[in-house]
């Protein structure tokens, strides 16, 4: 899906009764998110819990994960952070027809994945407080499963679609 100097991003689909099994190397961090409800996940620990579609989280090093497919088949989407030393802040969001948001990530970037098709305008400011523009709304559109960058900067970002949208934010 995506492999750059930030981040490889990759698909796991997993047929029904199916595994994956994820660990995460010594001083680095990886993100997975679930797109699909019922994947049962064990952790470490052996606790035993069943995701829902939009879960997200990120596990640090040395961790090692199981899923499963339940009933159904399910997919995941894992990032692997590529740079070590940064702290990675993770979010699920949705937004309701017309809804809006402000992603104050004015130092890093940020990574959408989109669980649900998504429309969004992304209005950027130049500063927190003055709320100007800095230029025209850009417009993204990301079918289930794709990912958008978004460069640092105050956005706004609002949904222009006609019904909610859900999607995971990664802030590096």
């Amino acid at each position: 899906m995506l492999s750059n100097s930030r981040a490889r991003v990759f698909s796991v689909d997993l047929a029904e009764h199916a595994q994956y099994r994820l660990e995460t190397a010594n001083g680095h961090s990886s993100v997975w998110i679930s797109m699909t409800d019922g994947i049962s996940l064990t952790d470490s620990s052996g606790h035993v819990h069943t995701t829902a579609a939009g879960e997200a989280h990120v596990e640090g090093p040395r961790q090692r994960l199981v899923f499963r497919g339940g009933k159904v088949s399910g997919r995941l989407i894992i990032v692997d952070a590529r740079n070590p030393q940064q702290p990675l802040t993770v979010s699920s969001r949705s937004l309701g027809a017309s809804g809006e948001q402000d992603d104050a990530s004015s130092r890093s970037e940020t990574l959408l994945l989109s669980v649900s098709q998504v429309r969004l305008s992304d209005t950027v400011y130049r500063e927190e407080e003055s709320r100007r523009e800095s230029g025209v709304p850009r417009v993204i559109y990301l079918p289930p499963g794709r990912l958008a960058w978004l460069r640092p900067g105050i956005h706004r970002l609002t949904n222009i679609a006609n019904k909610p949208v859900q999607f995971v934010s990664i802030e590096w």
